[in-house]
C-alpha cells in the first residue's frame, strides 16, 4: 500500500452512506481522529463512495458518489486510502471488506458486519471494533505503527486471495445443505453456458 508523501492519514467508506452502515459513527471518528491526529502538516481524510441516504456528510469529508466496482478501488488506491470504516448496525456478508482487503486497504469493521467474523477478526480481532472510540484507537495505533500496519494489511490480502468464488459457492452451499439437508447442491462454479435447472 503506498502512503502519501505528506503522510496524510486516509479513510474510507464505501456503499450506501446511511444510519444502518454507521455512517454516523464513522463521522464521529473522522472527526476524533482529526483532533488527535491532524495538524497543519499532516491531514485527516475521508472519502465516502457511495449513494447518501440519511446521514450528512462531515465538514471536510470527500464524496465521490457512486463508483462502481471497477472503478472504486483503483480510485481509493490512487487517493492512498489506508483505512475502510464500515461500522454497520445492520448488514449482510458485507462484500467490501474482502475487497478492501485485496487492495491492500485494512478495514475497520463492525460485529455486525457478516465478513467480519469470516475474514478480518482470524487476522487481527481489534480491526472488528464496538464503538467509534474503539475503531478511532484502532486506527491511530495502526497508524502509528508503520511496520504493523503493513503486516496487517498483507495478512488480510493473503486471506482475501483465498477467498474465491469457489471458497463463496462452497460456503453457500454448506449453509444451504445444512439448513435443509439436501447434500447433493453442485460444489463449483457452473460455467456461464451451463444448464442450471435441477
Amino acid at each position: 500500500m503506498k502512503r502519501r508523501q505528506d503522510s496524510s492519514l486516509v479513510l474510507a467508506h464505501v456503499g450506501s452512506w446511511s444510519y444502518a452502515k454507521g455512517a454516523d459513527a464513522t463521522t464521529t471518528v473522522f472527526e476524533t481522529l482529526i483532533r488527535e491526529c491532524g495538524t497543519s502538516e499532516r491531514r485527516v481524510e475521508l472519502i465516502i463512495a457511495g449513494t447518501i441516504v440519511d446521514v450528512p456528510i462531515p465538514q471536510g469529508a470527500v464524496h465521490l458518489g457512486y463508483l462502481s466496482r471497477d472503478v472504486v478501488w483503483h480510485e481509493l488506491r490512487e487517493r492512498c486510502v489506508q483505512f475502510l470504516v464500515l461500522l454497520s448496525r445492520a448488514d449482510t456478508w458485507g462484500f467490501v471488506v474482502a475487497e478492501a482487503m485485496a487492495s491492500g486497504i485494512v478495514p475497520i469493521v463492525s460485529p455486525r458486519v457478516g465478513s467480519a467474523v469470516d475474514l478480518v477478526a482470524p487476522v487481527e480481532p481489534t480491526l472488528v471494533t464496538r464503538s467509534a472510540d474503539e475503531a478511532a484507537e484502532t486506527i491511530q495505533r495502526l497508524d502509528e505503527d508503520n511496520d504493523r500496519f503493513e503486516e496487517v494489511a498483507d495478512a488480510l490480502r493473503a486471506v482475501a486471495a483465498t477467498r474465491t468464488t469457489e471458497w463463496a459457492v462452497d460456503v453457500f452451499t454448506d449453509g444451504i445443505d445444512a439448513t435443509l439437508g439436501y447434500g447433493r447442491l453442485p460444489r463449483r462454479v457452473p460455467s456461464p453456458s451451463e444448464d442450471l435447472r435441477y
